[in-house]
């Protein structure tokens, strides 16, 4: 957390949670505090790494504009290896810079409503357990050790993205007043609905439940929005006022990412030039060969220790000759990934990238569950990426699915994530999948369920217990998904892609024509012990038997 005058540790991220849910902006509701995670002038970036894509830069370059001169990793502190972590080591202190919010503080004791600048509160760090890091009451009536004080869980936000404390003076005397306020916040102990709690000022007496601050009505309560962004430490320039609205801490409303994702394709063909394209962000700095000599005595290369220095040198002048010729363009992100994912090239292969050609297997949702139960991986460590773009496209066509491992742990380890795309087995594991989704836990709910245009369930015949994936491994967010677009279930019949006949045992029937996965075959039962092999027939997919 960073204070005026020193930083504390308040706790610990994984790089997916920074992304999908508490990036620039977002609230952290901690253990024992809340805080904001502030923008990036704040970052340290002498200890981020910087991401050599330029596809992705440009990318981002096209909707936050050309200001964006680079892409940086968050910053991470040097670990020394063997070495246990030193908390007093200023290097324990790096990471990501965030601010305490709201700055207003209840004492669950006596119940004092008080802003952090009021110097009611003080905080006690911890410098071994970041999690017991808090703030307490000073001069509190409880005997014994200082309060813990706990964070105001009300807020309020604009239209405009725009985040400020709770107006609680000028909620409490229903507008400004020039009362001198001592604040108490009545709650039960339980904190409950905003009905049961109550703002009451000592000095004049007024009292008013935080109830009415909710609801359509309740924006009339509360003042216009000045435009705070305390992340950035400003105001926005005044525009147009827009309404208050009242939120809670926490709300899962309150922060939306917008983000944008790519592979790093080899676009380089042979040993040194891709060592050489990986290595770019450092050797791009190397503006002659005694530079470049220096780099490499001082451990910044280690990868590219088996070639000399003139060998090095003439594949930075033709690395560097090659894209200052190419520029990158602001396009579509998937067309150049499946352009060398669709169009295997041997040469291309190296020690972190290699295809191998098969038979183009079809990819859907419920595919990801599937792969959870055989190779160990929980779903959130899973994400798909779909290559989907109709012949007339500019980038068309596109037809595939690709499902990668999207946090990088110890997991997986049962199977193999890459073991399951081979041909032998995937038929299984798709017929397997389609079969888990023609019936589902919460049918015939589920099974009837229709989508809302102007709601917010934007989904068909989908659920938790079937098609929902965590929504950091789905592209759309879990919407849009309908399983009787796939199969028949108990609600529906003869509209799905893939028909499902029942027996003794069941076999798919594919559908013959443009985009068919093989020729159509009669319905009829399978015997147990070929059931795998007939499967992966029925799905136009190579088998061995």
């Amino acid at each position: 957390m960073t204070a005026a005058t020193r930083k504390t540790k308040v706790g610990d991220l994984r790089p997916s949670q920074l992304l999908h849910s508490f990036g620039v902006g977002a609230l952290l509701d901690l253990p024992n505090l809340s805080a904001l995670v502030m923008g990036l002038d704040d970052w340290e970036t002498a200890y981020a790494t910087e991401i050599g894509e330029d596809r992705l830069l440009a990318a981002v370059r096209g909707q936050l504009g050309p200001s964006v001169k680079r892409l940086l990793a968050p910053p991470v502190p040097v670990e020394t290896e063997g070495a246990p972590p030193q908390p007093f080591d200023p290097a324990a202190l790096v990471g990501v810079p965030v601010a305490p919010f709201p700055q207003w503080m209840y004492c669950p004791y006596c119940k004092l409503l008080a802003p952090l600048g009021s110097g009611r509160s003080e905080l006690r760090p911890h410098r071994y357990h970041a999690d017991r890091t808090r703030y307490v009451h000073l001069n509190c009536t409880k005997p014994g050790n200082p309060t813990p004080v706990l964070r105001s869980r009300f807020l309020v936000a604009c239209a405009q993205g725009h985040l400020d404390d709770f107006p609680w003076i000028f909620f409490v005397h229903e507008g400004p007043s020039e009362c001198k306020s001592v604040l108490r916040l009545n709650e039960p102990p339980t904190p409950g609905e905003a009905t049961n709690v109550f703002v009451q000022c000592d000095t004049c007496g007024k009292r008013r439940p935080i109830a009415s601050a909710f609801g359509r009505d309740g924006r009339y309560r509360l003042p216009v929005c000045r435009g705070r962004r305390p992340h950035l430490r400003n105001v926005e320039p005044a525009g147009r006022p827009e309404p208050l609205r009242a939120i809670l801490l926490g709300a899962s409303n309150s922060w939306f990412p917008v983000t944008l994702s790519a592979f790093a394709i080899p676009t380089a063909s042979g040993k040194l030039p891709q060592l050489v394209e990986s290595a770019w962000t450092v050797l791009e700095k190397a503006i002659s060969r005694e530079v470049l000599r220096a780099f490499r005595q001082i451990g910044q290369l280690p990868a590219l220790a088996a070639f000399s220095d003139e060998e090095l040198w003439a594949a930075v002048e033709t690395q560097r000759l090659g894209r200052g010729e190419v520029t990158p363009e602001i396009g579509s992100l998937r067309a150049p990934e499946w352009a060398v994912l669709s169009q295997p090239d041997p040469q291309r292969n190296g020690p972190d990238f290699r295809l191998a050609p098969v038979e183009p297997p079809m990819g859907f949702r419920a595919l990801i569950d599937q792969v959870v139960l055989e190779c160990g991986y929980t779903a959130a460590s899973l994400s798909e990426r779909i290559y989907a773009r109709p012949i007339e496209a500019e980038d068309g066509p596109m037809a595939g699915v690709l499902i990668y491992t999207a946090a990088p742990d110890s997991e997986g380890t049962l199977g193999g994530l890459v073991g399951l795309g081979q041909p032998e087995g995937l038929g299984r594991h798709v017929r397997d999948a389609l079969e888990g989704m023609r019936l589902c836990a919460s049918d015939p709910l589920c099974a009837e369920h229709q989508p809302v245009h102007q709601g917010t369930t934007l989904h068909g015949a989908a659920c938790h217990g079937c098609l929902f994936v965590p929504e950091t491994s789905c592209e759309r967010g879990n919407k849009y998904l309908d399983r009787l677009l796939l199969i028949d279930t108990l609600a529906a019949s003869g509209r799905a892609f893939f028909p499902m006949e029942w027996g003794h045992g069941s076999r798919l029937v594919g559908v013959a024509g443009h985009g068919s996965l093989g020729p159509s075959l009669a319905p009829g039962t399978v015997p147990r012990d070929r059931r795998d092999a007939t499967a992966d027939r029925d799905l136009g997919l190579p088998t061995k038997v």
